[in-house]
């Protein structure tokens, strides 16, 4: 999956957490290669787009019925991720519209 990501960065998008690492603004974050789980354990998770972002910290596909309480579980477990991952994803909105702030700001 690493080496597959690095040959075809395209393909390397089903791999949000390690795009993000290189793409992204923080490279001192999402060091995770396959799975972006201990990112959420250490508080390492950056989203750089949301729109690409994984829907559990798992980072696989689950049934809605058990990805649900699985992201119950971590937001109660790893609080302090989830206050970074919230964070980043709003300095990544900001990024992505920043004629709307500045507008929003001036009104």
């Amino acid at each position: 999956m690493h080496a597959k990501a690095h040959i075809d960065a395209e393909w390397g998008r089903h791999a949000p957490w390690h795009y993000d690492h290189h793409m992204g603004h923080d490279q001192n974050a999402n060091w995770c290669v396959t799975r972006p789980w201990l990112d959420y354990i250490t508080g390492s998770r950056e989203i750089g787009d949301p729109s690409i972002t994984e829907s559990n910290p798992l980072g696989i596909r689950l049934p809605t019925a058990v990805e649900k309480p699985v992201n119950r579980l971590a937001r109660r477990l790893l609080p302090h991720a989830y206050r970074r991952i919230e964070g980043s994803v709003d300095r990544a909105r900001e990024r992505a519209t920043p004629l709307a702030n500045v507008r929003a700001a001036a009104a």
